[in-house]
């Protein structure tokens, strides 16, 4: 047990949860699971929203080509690292942030930073970016911490959801001995 509670030690619990699923249905029909099929999945994921980022047609070719051959992205893949399980929310965060759907751009960004530490830093500039805030001036304003607010807060639910409930139910505080 104590080999176990180390490896998910070091894993967010927005990781299992993402992984619960595909963990259930390989287990399922090929009775074992091999996390390298879910994040093929993601890789794939993230190939795809990666290229709806640019506006051209040239810009999304590139931007499916840097994701899929780029040796720091696929290398994470070979080993079953789930760096591109965040990589995928984050992108599809931005994405739902363009559209605008600023509330399900904060759920999505709160399960991204359940899943990975990596994923805290994109966090702050992502919200500063739902605000619609054009300056460090206009970021101090009421207007536009009424725009901030929904996401943030559906960001803080979805984190402090998975992670308090994981913590509690999964005997996380047991893990820090």
């Amino acid at each position: 047990e104590s080999e176990l509670a180390a490896a998910r030690a070091h894993v967010l619990p927005g990781t299992h949860l993402v992984m619960l699923p595909f963990h259930l249905a390989s287990r399922a029909a090929l009775g074992s699971f091999d996390p390298r099929l879910c994040t093929l999945l993601f890789y794939a994921l993230v190939i795809g929203l990666v290229a709806r980022l640019p506006a051209s047609r040239e810009g999304r070719l590139a931007a499916a080509a840097v994701a899929a051959f780029n040796p720091l992205v696929y290398w994470h893949q070979i080993f079953g690292a789930n760096d591109l399980v965040f990589v995928a929310m984050i992108l599809g965060a931005v994405l739902l942030a363009r559209k605008p759907r600023p509330i399900g751009s904060g759920l999505l960004l709160g399960l991204a930073c359940a899943t990975k530490q990596l994923a805290w830093p994109f966090a702050p500039f992502l919200l500063a970016a739902l605000s619609g805030a054009r300056s460090f001036r206009e970021l101090l304003g009421v207007a536009c911490w009424r725009r901030l607010l929904p996401p943030a807060l559906a960001a803080a639910g979805v984190f402090l959801l998975v992670v308090v409930v994981a913590w509690f139910k999964a005997d996380y505080p047991s893990w820090i001995y």
